[in-house]
């Protein structure tokens, strides 16, 4: 299914990379890995990062006007 929303450019070099006429040096299978454990990790730092501001009370004041000053 996702592959249908790639570009047709896509398509044309995976046709030919199995015919032999452009070669590939390079496992799909192992960007996909690392691609999908890259984006886990920014997943766990955004998690952290939500998890350290709302233990802190740094996003308390988000929405909230300060009194004004005299």
């Amino acid at each position: 299914m996702a592959q249908i929303l790639t570009s047709p450019a896509v398509g044309l070099l995976g046709q030919i990379a199995q015919k032999g006429e452009y070669p590939v040096y390079g496992h799909p299978a192992d960007y996909a890995q690392i691609y999908t454990a890259l984006a886990g990790l920014l997943n766990l730092l955004c998690i952290l990062n939500a998890v350290y501001r709302a233990y802190s009370g740094i996003g308390e004041t988000i929405g909230h006007e300060e009194p004004p000053h005299a």
